[in-house]
């Protein structure tokens, strides 16, 4: 029995589950409309946050929400993200790879040199820098944006992976007949290339969901909101108007010593899709060995 295969399809059912039908729970507040303050029987008053109570799971936030309901609305956006950013990298990304595959050329130049200048700035630093520039901060199209930058910024990593992986497939003999008759290269790597390397690109993409979720969290921590922001001109330049799990993160690292239950339920959930998807690509890597 696939022990990680099966525990990580059951952790993405429950991912999935509260992503995408958790908001339509009844016990979900997509309103909040409470506030911060909450009057007792006694005459007495409450400000937030409230810790975690009968009524509030998990507790709330500063300024009085849920913190359950603003987990289960952060899943969908964050998942969103992951795919996003994983996608577009592996459509770019595995391409260049199989053009690189003979290990010279300018696209493995390319390969070799943008990987070996990212492995020495870390893609966290980088985003730091980048997205609270006004390009990003300003532009209505931050997510887009955001998306395409980090998608550019790993390319040359993941790039090299496939590049590799298709140099070893091109030893293999059937490769060498279909080029021998004469099979066009786009063919070559549509009806050969790819077959052969999805086990490994499926791996690669399930532990690269987990690295973009580990992402989301450590730019959270430095209020790197990846998704649309509102500029004011007031005391407060940028508002944060985005559900999810980093940014979550992000607004409530200020609470760890008063109220030690905002930033960490967040971080647990970050931690929750972390794992699974570490799961699943260890367990499809097990079942690929044993076939």
């Amino acid at each position: 029995m696939n022990r990680d295969l099966v525990i990580g399809i059951l952790l993405l059912l429950v991912l999935l589950f509260f992503g995408f039908v958790g908001p339509h729970l009844p016990f979900v507040d997509t309103e909040f409309d409470e506030g911060r303050m909450r009057f007792l029987e006694d005459g007495k008053f409450e400000r937030a946050p409230f810790p975690p109570s009968e009524n509030d799971l998990l507790g709330t936030d500063r300024e009085g929400r849920d913190l359950l309901s603003l987990i289960i609305l952060g899943i969908k956006e964050t998942l969103y993200f992951m795919f996003a950013v994983t996608l577009l990298k592996y459509v770019l990304a595995i391409p260049i790879g199989f053009l690189a595959r003979k290990g010279k050329g300018l696209f493995y130049s390319f390969l070799t040199t943008w990987g070996s200048v990212m492995s020495g700035l870390p893609i966290l630093v980088l985003g730091i820098i980048l997205f609270k520039t006004n390009l990003f901060t300003m532009s209505d199209h931050r997510f887009f944006l955001i998306v395409f930058s980090i998608s550019l910024l790993e390319i040359g990593r993941v790039g090299l992976v496939f590049q590799q992986l298709a140099h070893k497939v091109s030893t293999e003999p059937y490769i060498e007949a279909a080029i021998t008759i004469g099979t066009k290269p786009i063919s070559l790597f549509k009806n050969h290339y790819v077959p052969a390397m999805a086990p490994e690109i499926l791996v690669n993409f399930m532990l690269d969901l987990g690295r973009m979720a580990l992402l989301i969290g450590q730019l959270g921590v430095f209020q790197v909101y990846l998704d649309f922001t509102t500029v004011l001109m007031a005391d407060v330049p940028i508002v944060n108007n985005s559900y999810n799990l980093g940014s979550l993160l992000g607004e409530t690292k200020n609470e760890v010593i008063r109220a030690p239950w905002i930033p960490l339920f967040p971080a647990l959930a970050i931690t929750y899709i972390i794992f699974t998807f570490n799961m699943l690509g260890s367990g499809i890597r097990k079942k690929i060995v044993t076939e």
